[in-house]
């Protein structure tokens, strides 16, 4: 029966719809017939030796040999290879966390890799209980290299490997089986002469790789192997490492199991050889390769930390670790730190680690499902008994570090929808992501990213709008992270910047001091001594001419001194670009006993932790007052952990490295602290950082005689100085240990030296001069009125008059009206734009735009021209000399921001949405008339946008009515 359409447009749409279905052009076929499966010409029979296979059946019981390759195969995979330093903190890492086998470098291939083992061989930096391995081709010159690398080390593993697959012996070498077999065989026979000759006294292993093993056939494998360990003299006390590695993936894991197991199966004399893996991840399946591997019969794993290496990487050790660890077996290395290797792999690599990574992302123990919330949170309440057992948290979060946090997101799944979702869906325009963990752990926060308990207590799903990525924060909470890529404002040059590096008359803080003078900025020197204040200050003048200097003398374990060198630097310099606070002492000032200062203070504690915490504060207003100032504080990779925060003072348990650790960890949780409570970014930064592993004294007194120059140590400077550490606030360049993530130990660990120290920081809200927030209601702000703040406004009254929430529609009409629409009374008519240089025809002002405007002012059109650095400051000029200038009033813009409008079914996109923040002054003695505004422009280019977001924001200030642009 057909039934008739009783809705024409309903009809229309169907077939509209079905045409468009119709029209899609399906993608062509991929070339399967390109491949075909491994197993069709691989075969692994069963024999009298091998008569079935065991490896379905057997557990994993125990953890096995662990290799790291990170610093040899991990390392020849990065875009930039790791310098010395970074090999050395990567180094030192997996010894913290308990490895013992390393491979450290391929030397002969690599200075860089001979020197760093050269290094920590000669400065005794390798446990007696570790090996470290070298990898090596089977050449005399190259073998001779590599034993002058590693002669000293006591545990030495020599790795050697040649290519024995079917396909390499055909395609690459044009070689048969026993030539392929000679290679590896003469390679051992010289690897053994030469290492009997100049390795005597050493400790050496033997490692042979079949290389690309996965596409060797399995007798031809054994065959190579057991010539090896004929040739080396292979026994059950000096087992030779026959690591069969999966260098390309080449099938399913069970395939390499089978593989293992056939070898294991078949080796002569299994006693006399410790089986290893290595497994590459080009299936993705490297970690089930391993573990099926294991079961297989295989003794040993190599891998790298997060599964780098060549291609899509090795496997992953720290993903074996830890489910061998949720499994009940120790895996005889400790992730109890995850973020804290995290930092150091990330910080060595260059490479992130994913949100979904196993074990490891930001987002693994973050629920945002409501029904999953509902269950961990049951399960965490019920979970009593000896054995972890909570729904959807395979392993307990504060094992590794980590805690975990319930985020309700609000998504096309929930049915919640709030402002972020409806307006990125609906009209392109975008909500940065990162924000929304940060606002969802405030308590009036109930739907993501941004709900707000309003003040008539209606539940408003809209705070406000990051059309151009506005950073926002909340207030009950903390103040918010620079999330969102902030563009910073123009910055002065560095010629006109000021600085403070405390310690700077030796050491880091006096290289630091000297890049800055070299830039021409004003350095204030602070050393303890006269004379070595005036010695640096003459070194600094002499290398820089041009550079602003002055000195500070202050001895920094004294709060009164520090109390007299704020007043001065506060007294000279009313604001301050920066403030590195660096100066440090170690083992209670050299002495190797605990000290205390007159003031009664563990001495360490107080230079290293109470001064800077009580300059920072007394000087905040100063750095604040230069409109983009940052604040450094230096810790270390060798932080401690909090177990001492509540002995602070170290009375009982001192030593010199306990003391440091202890004083690095105080200054990395208090300077992420001071970003949450004031970072501002781009106005007010605060970052922490380890300076390196460098040449100083507090190195040779503590550890030992080495390090890299001391002019290798860029890191303050780069800090104080480039863009990228204005544009967002709380980078920490060191390890981020879960005390310096947790925000009650930071504010125990602030109100004790608030106690110490007599330091009274001013309050949260006096960045944006806002009360506080009070009855748990949450108000969001930015740096003072932000565009989220305006616009807030406006849907308030829209909620007001209504009892319903307000739609995707009312909220883009509202934003439109307000932003994108108003033309009274300025408007754009017109503009077009020259290069200053060729407008004046000689070479004055090269670099600069000349803009030639139309516009209409209070229903009167006019022209106007300016010039400037580009068409913002050239447009802005025009304005203001044209039409406020000469009414007493200019305009000021800051926090200009573009970002690109999706595409979507109410936008096509291929916008640019740029905003601006215009405050107006008065011309006579520069003071603020009413508060600031946020302008919006939308158009496909970008400087029609911008300019359009220049007009959207004076109007604004028109209308507040406070301020006198047009009167």
């Amino acid at each position: 029966m057909v039934v008739a359409a009783t809705n024409g447009t309903a009809s229309d749409e169907a077939v509209a719809k079905r045409r468009k279905l119709e029209s899609l052009e399906r993608l062509p076929r991929m070339a399967v017939e390109k491949y075909r499966s491994f197993q069709a010409w691989y075969q692994i029979p069963f024999d009298d030796k091998w008569k079935q296979r065991k490896w379905p059946s057997e557990r994993i019981v125990k953890a096995p040999r662990w290799c790291s390759v990170d610093l040899r195969d991990g390392n020849q995979a990065l875009q930039n290879p790791m310098n010395h330093d970074k090999k050395l903190s990567l180094f030192l890492h997996l010894l913290k966390l308990g490895y013992t086998e390393i491979e450290v470098g391929f030397p002969s291939a690599s200075q860089t890799d001979f020197d760093f083992l050269r290094y920590i061989i000669d400065n005794g930096l390798i446990p007696d209980g570790v090996w470290i391995q070298v990898l090596t081709q089977c050449r005399e010159s190259l073998i001779d290299r590599t034993i002058e690398g590693v002669r000293g080390a006591k545990n030495v593993v020599l790795h050697i490997y040649n290519s024995t697959s079917e396909l390499q012996r055909r395609v690459v070498f044009k070689k048969g089986r026993e030539d392929i077999k000679q290679l590896a065989v003469e390679g051992t026979q010289l690897l053994r002469k030469l290492a009997d000759e100049k390795l005597q006294g050493a400790n050496v292993r033997l490692e042979y790789s079949p290389e690309s093993f996965t596409g060797t056939e399995l007798d031809f494998a054994l065959d190579v192997c057991e010539a090896v360990m004929d040739v080396w003299g292979a026994t059950p006390q000096n087992q030779v490492i026959l690591n069969l590695p999966s260098t390309v993936e080449m099938a399913t894991p069970n395939v390499y199991a089978d593989q293992i197991e056939w070898m294991c199966a078949h080796l002569t004399r299994r006693d006399c050889v410790c089986v290893s893996v290595h497994p590459h991840n080009d299936r993705g399946t490297g970690i089930a390769a391993a573990e099926l591997a294991l079961m297989a019969g295989a003794d040993r794993v190599e891998g790298c930390l997060f599964g780098n290496g060549e291609r899509t990487g090795n496997v992953c050790l720290v993903t074996l670790a830890l489910n061998m660890f949720t499994q009940g077996i120790d895996p005889e290395v400790s992730y109890t730190q995850l973020d804290q290797t995290i930092k150091v792999s990330e910080f060595c690599t260059e490479l992130r680690i994913p949100e979904r990574y196993p074990w490891a992302g930001s987002l693994v123990y973050t629920a945002f499902s409501g029904s999953h919330q509902d269950a961990i949170k049951k399960g965490l309440d019920a979970n009593k008994g000896a054995h972890w057992e909570v729904p959807y948290l395979p392993i307990d979060p504060q094992d590794i570090g980590r805690h975990y946090e319930a985020i309700i997101r609000v998504n096309s799944q929930s049915g919640k929808g709030g402002i972020a979702y409806l307006l990125e869906v609906e009209y392109g325009i975008t909500i940065p992501k990162e924000c929304q963990a940060e606002f969802a752990q405030a308590p009036s926060v109930k739907s993501l990213p941004w709900s707000l308990q309003l003040r008539n207590r209606r539940q408003l799903k809209l705070v406000g709008v990051a059309a151009a990525a506005i950073t926002f924060t909340a207030m009950s909470v903390c103040f918010s992270k620079a999330v969102a890529a902030v563009a910073v404002p123009a910055l002065p040059q560095l010629s006109d910047r000021i600085f403070l590096v405390t310690g700077s008359t030796d050491g880091i803080g006096k290289f630091t001091a000297e890049q800055l003078a070299l830039q021409g900025c004003t350095v204030l020197v602070h050393g303890r001594t006269a004379a070595k204040i005036d010695s640096t200050l003459q070194e600094l003048q002499r290398m820089a001419p041009q550079a602003k200097l002055r000195g500070y003398q202050a001895d920094l374990s004294q709060m009164s001194e520090v109390r007299r060198l704020a007043s001065e630097v506060a007294a000279d310099f009313p604001a301050l670009h920066g403030l590195l606070n660096n100066a440090g002492t170690f083992d209670g000032d050299y002495t190797g006993r605990r000290q205390e200062t007159a003031e009664g203070n563990e001495y360490s504690l107080a230079v290293n932790v109470m001064a800077p915490f009580l300059l920072t504060s007394l000087l905040l207003p100063n750095v604040r007052a230069s409109g983009a100032g940052r604040i450094v504080c230096t810790s270390s990779y060798s932080m401690g952990s909090g177990d001492l925060l509540g002995n602070l003072q170290l009375k009982t348990g001192w030593s010199g490295h306990c003391a440091y650790s202890l004083s690095k960890l105080c200054d990395a949780m208090i300077t992420m602290e001071m970003h949450d409570r004031y970072g501002d970014a781009p106005r007010l930064c605060f970052h922490t950082m380890d300076p390196g592993t460098v040449d100083t004294k507090m190195l040779r007194a503590g550890w030992w005689h080495g390090g890299t120059s001391v002019r290798t140590a860029k890191t303050s400077f780069r800090i104080l100085t480039e863009d990228s550490f204005q544009a967002e606030s709380g980078q920490c360049l060191c390890r981020g240990d879960s005390e310096v993530r947790s925000k009650e130990k930071r504010a125990r660990l602030w109100d004790d030296l608030e106690h110490l120290t007599g330091a009274k920081l001013l309050g949260r809200t006096w960045l944006s001069g806002l009360p506080a927030a009070s009855e748990r209601e949450a108000f969001l702000v930015e740096g003072g009125v932000g565009l989220a703040d305006q616009l807030r406004e406006v849907v308030q009254k829209i909620t007001d008059s209504s009892s319903s929430e307000i739609s995707a529609k009312q909220i883009y009409d509202a934003f439109v009206s307000n932003y994108l629409t108003a033309q009274e009374p300025l408007s754009l008519i017109e503009y077009s734009m020259s290069d200053a240089k060729a407008s004046s025809g000689d070479g004055d002002g090269e670099g600069e735009v000349h803009i030639k405007a139309k516009i209409r002012v209070s229903g009167k059109e006019c022209e106007i021209t300016g010039q400037g650095n580009g068409p913002v400051s050239a447009f802005l000029a025009g304005l203001n000399q044209a039409i406020f200038e000469p009414r007493g009033t200019k305009v000021h813009l800051s926090d200009y921001q573009s970002v690109a409008r999706s595409a979507c079914r109410n936008a096509e996109g291929s916008e640019a949405v740029c905003s601006v923040r215009c405050q107006a002054v008065q011309t006579s003695d520069g003071g603020t008339q009413g508060k600031p505004k946020f302008g919006v422009g939308l158009h496909k280019n970008t400087t029609t946008a911008v300019l359009r977001a220049v007009i959207s924001g004076v109007n604004g200030l028109a209308a507040t009515g406070t301020c006198k642009l047009f009167a």
